[in-house]
């Protein structure tokens, strides 16, 4: 048999704080993983894969994910709303 617990915010007052300083792509990652197109080029969640054979393929995803990072990682919660 379970309880439920009902769960309080211990000091609100950090709730203001925790929007600006919480990035999108710290959320993203905690929510969906890696920012990057394929595990290969994962600076965080790397993992072998087949297009690693292809050298200019894999220079073109380290661009685009240092693109998509760098995007997500300067944009915080408090930005969007």
């Amino acid at each position: 048999m379970s309880t439920f617990t009902d769960y309080q915010v211990a000091d609100m007052s950090l709730a203001a704080w925790g929007r600006k300083e919480i990035s999108i792509a710290e959320i993203i990652r905690l929510m969906d993983g890696p920012l990057a197109p394929v595990g290969s080029v994962s600076k965080f969640f790397y993992d072998e894969s087949p297009i690693e054979q292809s050298e200019k393929f894999i220079i073109l995803l380290r661009e685009i994910r240092d693109y998509i990072s760098d995007k997500l990682e300067k944009t915080t919660f408090a930005d969007l709303l």
